[in-house]
């Protein structure tokens, strides 16, 4: 079980299915190698951004190869300084 293996480390994870930080401490949304949200699961969906416009599709079962670039590209586009992180 991977909540064991990690237990009181730190891991960096890069997961392109959401499902697998779903329960990691903090999430960071990157966008054209840039950051643009940070924060718990439950923060980044509040947030209504980047990372919940992917959760929302991927929960619906859009996962074909590339199905994440072109949600990105219909997703709502924030500046980096609008972009809410949390700390």
């Amino acid at each position: 079980h991977m909540a064991h293996i990690v237990e009181g480390r730190t891991v960096i994870v890069i997961a392109h299915r959401l499902s697998a930080v779903r329960h990691a401490h903090r999430i960071v949304a990157l966008d054209q190698g840039r950051i643009v949200e940070a924060g718990s699961h439950e923060a980044l969906l509040h947030h209504n951004g980047l990372y919940a416009h992917l959760w929302r599709l991927q929960s619906a079962g859009v996962g074909e190869p590339g199905a994440a670039a072109s949600a990105r590209m219909a997703a709502p586009k924030r500046s980096s300084r609008s972009a809410k992180r949390e700390g």
